[in-house]
């Protein structure tokens, strides 16, 4: 639904589907977010069919704190998925998806190792004086 530009038509689907019906949208991002303990279910329910580990990541909000991360790695070891890698939004420099959209022009990070001015390529920031990569995004 996020792509849909047009908010009637928007609208008009959403009170087309039973609450039931709009849950198979969830996300990790959105109008309809996946709540984190559900991105840990949805890996337990498909561990035991699965030899190794499963690379999926546990999107939480920027509001998370070290205890909620600290339940996210316990349900999953109760839970015997082997690994589990965790997110909280906001929490790097530079990242792929989010869901604000503040327009305001955000000053490149200074180098971690010279002090100097950083440009943003290919997700990191390189510096400029001595090639340094930091707060890489991926």
């Amino acid at each position: 639904f996020e792509n849909v530009d047009d908010l009637d038509v928007r609208k008009k689907i959403e009170s087309e589907l039973t609450p039931a019906q709009l849950k198979v949208f969830e996300t990790a991002q959105g109008p309809y977010v996946l709540a984190p303990r559900a991105h840990v279910d949805m890996m337990a329910a498909v561990q035991p069919f699965i030899s190794g580990a499963i690379s999926k990541t546990v999107n939480l909000p920027e509001t998370a704190t070290v205890q909620d991360i600290g339940e996210i790695y316990l349900m999953a070891w109760q839970k015997g998925v082997k690994s589990v890698a965790v997110y909280r939004d906001g929490s790097k420099w530079a990242q792929p998806l989010s869901v604000k959209s503040d327009n305001k022009s955000k000053t490149t990070p200074l180098c971690s190792e010279c002090g100097h001015a950083t440009v943003l390529e290919s997700g990191c920031y390189r510096c400029l004086n001595c090639g340094t990569t930091t707060a890489c995004a991926s």
